[in-house]
């Protein structure tokens, strides 16, 4: 199984008291049993809250050794297009969703990958994203 995981999973298993089931996925991801990705507008958020900490270089460390178990997805020009027809059809319809989610859900549908979420409220509203249920994380 291939997934695209989303920032908020990753900010979990990042917390002190990271919920189990976010942290039995990533032990997936980590021993191989599942291809783990992520997109490079979650590196952008992970960064960002990281440099945000009090002890931005303990926090960028960690971020960094969580992020070496997945390969990184690069954001095409084509995924920024299809983004903003999504975004825009949404809007028009009344269930608009913040940028960044749009980004990440494209990606996940030009990859062709399931997405790992806890905010399956937004990403289900993408059409053809198929998310992954890790339980409540």
């Amino acid at each position: 199984m291939e997934i695209l995981v989303d920032s908020d999973v990753l900010i979990n298993v990042l917390r002190k008291n990271p919920d189990s089931n976010c942290v039995e996925l990533v032990k997936k991801i980590e021993r191989g049993e599942i291809k783990g990705f992520v997109s490079t507008i979650t590196v952008f958020e992970l960064y960002y809250g990281a440099y945000l900490f009090h002890d931005a270089g303990k926090a960028v460390n960690s971020m960094k050794k969580l992020l070496s178990i997945f390969e990184i997805l690069d954001l095409p020009i084509t995924i920024s297009m299809h983004a903003g027809k999504i975004g825009a059809e949404l809007k028009n319809n009344g269930l608009e969703i913040e940028f960044r989610d749009l980004l990440i859900g494209a990606t996940a549908l030009k990859f062709d990958l399931r997405l790992s979420t806890l905010n399956k409220n937004h990403f289900s509203r993408i059409p053809d994203l198929e998310i992954l249920d890790i339980g409540k994380c």
